[in-house]
């Protein structure tokens, strides 16, 4: 229980984007769209992930906040869901591609994330 009680927004947006990245939506009308929108919605989707992991692990007073132990887990907890969900988009949803350039964005996110939350650190309460 420890875990779900203090990784729940890490389980949440985790699961948003494992729903958002396996579940066919119904065709709505068509929007104007510009090139690579979906490579952006990548980036933002997985440096969210990243910044909520890396919150939430912080702020747990039970985690190993050894720089290279944190650094393992929140980097590549996001960095391997980004590559597993491809990889299962290619192999096995027929309304999905995997896609190498989406791998990238997600990692691009990741790497975002962790910038991110590297600046802000000193600023978190734990």
């Amino acid at each position: 229980m420890h875990f779900i009680s203090k990784y729940w927004k890490t389980i949440l947006v985790t699961i948003v984007i494992l729903v958002l990245s396996f579940v066919k939506f119904p065709i709505l009308e068509p929007t104007p769209k510009f090139t690579h929108t979906d490579k952006i919605i990548h980036f933002g989707m997985y440096a969210g992930l990243t910044i909520v992991l890396m919150l939430d692990y912080h702020r747990d007073e039970k985690s190993d906040k050894s720089n290279q132990k944190f650094l393992l887990i929140c980097l590549s907890f996001p960095l391997l869901i980004g590559l597993f969900t491809e990889i299962l988009q290619g192999a096995l949803i027929y309304y999905r591609d995997g896609d190498i350039y989406d791998v990238i964005s997600n990692s691009f996110g990741v790497l975002a994330g962790w910038g991110v939350f590297a600046l802000f650190k000193k600023n978190i309460k734990t």
